[in-house]
């Protein structure tokens, strides 16, 4: 998997001690402005690894909003689907610059936990929540970091979770 300037995303697969190129999964016409970062994990509890890819476009006016794109694999590790009744909308933000799955809430499904920068006009950076619902669905949950100040110098902070204690 790969992201350049022109915004396009690449699939490789780790196939007999080497990366095998699988082909374009999005091109520079998906709409996602460039494309900035990407969450993996089994967001349908499947067994398999899907791919969620955000678009990373900032600007003041708020002329690109940021959304992001929902890829299903398919059982035995078969082909990325995009899961096309669902565009994750990425509520207030035109950017994302860091985004990571986590099951947030403890209901067993996987969260996204994603951050924007702080632009121009003194608008902080902030981490934001979106809850996965019981039919796959995402929505923007209440702002569990809205007392964290994210933003360092106009750059956000890019969210990774660990856990430390079990």
């Amino acid at each position: 998997f790969g992201t350049n300037n022109s915004s396009v995303v690449r699939l490789f697969r780790f196939i007999g001690g080497r990366f095998v190129d699988q082909g374009l999964l999005l091109d520079r016409h998906a709409g996602l402005l460039p494309i900035a970062k990407f969450a993996v994990g089994d967001f349908n509890a499947d067994g398999t690894m899907d791919l969620i890819v955000a678009s990373g476009w900032a600007d003041p006016w708020n002329s690109y909003p940021a959304r992001a794109r929902y890829f299903q694999q398919l059982p035995r590790g078969g082909a990325l689907q995009e899961r096309v009744a669902q565009e994750v909308a990425l509520p207030g933000l035109n950017a994302v610059v860091g985004m990571t799955a986590v099951d947030m809430d403890g209901d067993g499904r996987l969260d996204l936990i994603y951050s924007w920068p702080g632009l121009w006009g003194g608008s902080d950076g902030r981490l934001l929540i979106l809850k996965q619902l019981q039919n796959g669905s995402f929505e923007k949950s209440s702002e569990l970091f809205a007392q964290l100040d994210a933003d360092v110098d106009g750059f956000s902070a890019g969210p990774k979770v660990l856990d430390f204690d079990g």
